[in-house]
């Protein structure tokens, strides 16, 4: 299947999402936010509900959670592993899943104590408009969280060969995915790099907060935990579909408007494909160590009660 013919996320809601959090973590971030007190709790984009699945131990008592997304493809995927999830977990509470957009919420004003998203906002052409209406259906008094990353993060990749790397290479490496990301926003299919930008929506809000994930990314021989398997996984189908990233031709699509021509691109993402092949074949050698920052930033803040 394309990606022109699956969901938009599908490709990347893979297992790699159950290892993105230290459950530790969540539960200090949920201790700080007071997230047990919250009885009725949305995700916006909620996806396949890795996130909601990660956050549901640290929920209250019988708690009321609603994930909202727009492909209904992931919605029956979160509906069948939610339900697993609380008879496994022992959950006292409730999951539910509908379709909608999140610049128009099919929800009442002041409808949920707690209101969140995850990797949300880098895809919304107007990502304040998405915002405000999770402001909209907070209740005053509520917590809004947003987690976003700033992809560019992922430029630390850069220094894996060490200071004997080709800096050409390197460079080629940083241009590519900063002429996608750029291409991508000026198509208004949203900026991947927007988590720098939090803090221009939540200054509206109160007891505004800002924390990062600290869950770190390692790929170190035996390559034996489940982030390091199921990241290897990934890795592989990547490798074996030849796809770097995106698939070509909406790689094509974000790297032409981001400025790029067609030949620089065809020559690029061919380059990278080699590139990520040399990889996954060192890994397998037992060869491969990395050690990276998981580049998740995280706002949180109360809807005013006035507002």
């Amino acid at each position: 299947m394309s990606d022109r013919e699956r969901p938009h996320s599908e490709r990347y809601f893979t297992d790699s999402r159950d290892h993105w959090w230290h459950a530790d973590y969540l539960g200090l971030l949920a201790t700080r936010l007071g997230v047990a007190r919250a009885k009725t709790l949305l995700e916006v984009g909620t996806g396949q509900g890795h996130f909601a699945r990660a956050w549901a131990p640290h929920f209250g008592s019988g708690f009321s959670f609603t994930g909202l997304d727009r492909e209904e493809r992931s919605l029956e995927v979160a509906r069948e592993r939610s339900k697993a999830f609380a008879k496994e977990r022992g959950l006292s509470g409730s999951f539910s899943f509908v379709s909608g957009a999140a610049e128009a919420l099919p929800f009442p004003e002041a409808s949920f104590d707690m209101v969140f998203c995850q990797t949300l906002l880098i895809h919304l052409p107007d990502p304040g408009a998405g915002f405000d209406e999770m402001v909209r259906v907070c209740k005053p008094g509520g917590f809004i969280l947003a987690v976003e990353p700033n992809n560019l993060g992922g430029l630390q990749h850069l220094a894996v060969g060490g200071p004997e790397s080709d800096p050409s290479h390197q460079l080629r490496e940083a241009l590519y995915l900063v002429r996608c990301t750029r291409g991508k926003a000026l198509l208004g299919l949203g900026w991947n790099n927007f988590g720098i930008r939090l803090p221009s929506l939540f200054a509206k809000l109160d007891d505004v907060r800002y924390y990062q994930n600290d869950r770190a990314w390692v790929m170190a021989p035996p390559y034996a935990t489940a982030q390091e398997v199921t990241a290897l996984e990934d890795l592989q189908r990547s490798v074996d579909e030849g796809v770097y990233g995106w698939e070509r031709e909406e790689a094509r699509r974000y790297y032409t408007a981001g400025g790029g021509s067609e030949a620089e691109f065809e020559s690029d993402y061919d380059a990278l494909l080699h590139a990520q092949a040399c990889e996954l074949a060192t890994m397998r050698e037992g060869r491969y160590v990395e050690l990276a920052g998981f580049a998740g930033l995280i706002a949180a803040g109360r809807k005013p009660a006035a507002h």
